[in-house]
């Protein structure tokens, strides 16, 4: 009697390691989603070095679809999404709902029409990669421009005062080293904003670390419940 207790508690404890183990590696990374929609965060630290500058300056940035049938945030058009982000801020894109399974792929980057003299501008592009099924978004993935992961979407502009250029000069307005094109239409590549790789960075990481924690620990609890049991059986 007692072994088929042993059989039976050891299948349920084996039942929700797997349940636990399929739910982690379903759960999305890199962006907000609900169900089979998503809303990416956009952040942006603009520095100034002139205290009569409130630093409330209003950069572009276009979220552009590598495919055409890619979903889009309403008020997109044929070029892509484009919105604005004042100052040192943030912005939401979306949401993005999704109706069919697929990997839909994306870049986001800053719009600059004409350098500003004084000012510096992030010119890195970020691709952004979503994976979904029929209802819902699995996994969303953001990377820099060498393809490593990056751990949120991040622009930092800069403006120096023209005092500030005479007394320190050599400070360039091309952006993080970047000599990249100044049309507007795409800028050049970006530097590495860091690679999320370091697992104990990610928030992600210890999300599924607790839940995996939990299902061993009610394992174990079941399985101890077993051995008592089966010691209560003998006796």
């Amino acid at each position: 009697m007692y072994k088929k207790t042993i059989k039976s508690n050891k299948r349920a404890i084996f039942a929700v390691i797997i349940f636990t183990m399929i739910f982690i590696l379903s759960m999305p990374t890199g962006a907000c989603a609900a169900n089979n929609k998503l809303t990416l965060t956009v952040n942006q630290v603009f520095t100034t070095s002139s205290s009569s500058d409130a630093g409330n300056d209003v950069f572009t940035y276009k979220f552009k679809p590598l495919n055409g049938e890619n979903p889009m945030p309403a008020g997109s058009d044929a070029e892509g999404y484009t919105f604005t982000v004042t100052g040192t801020g943030s912005t939401e894109i979306g949401p993005i709902e999704y109706g069919s399974q697929g990997v839909y792929k994306y870049e986001l980057f800053q719009v600059v029409t004409a350098e500003k003299q004084g000012y510096t501008y992030d010119k890195r592009i970020y691709t952004v990669e979503v994976y979904t099924n029929s209802s819902a978004v699995l996994e969303t993935i953001v990377r820099n421009s060498d393809g490593t992961k990056a751990a949120d979407i991040r622009f930092e502009n800069k403006y120096r005062s023209y005092s500030d250029e005479t007394t320190n000069p050599g400070g360039g307005n091309s952006g993080n080293g970047d000599s990249g094109n100044q049309n507007g239409t795409h800028p050049g590549k970006g530097p590495n904003t860091g690679d999320d790789s370091n697992i104990f960075m990610n928030a992600n990481y210890w999300i599924k670390l607790i839940i995996f924690s939990g299902a061993l620990a009610i394992g174990g609890t079941l399985y101890l419940i077993a051995c008592r049991r089966r010691k209560g059986e003998r006796k």
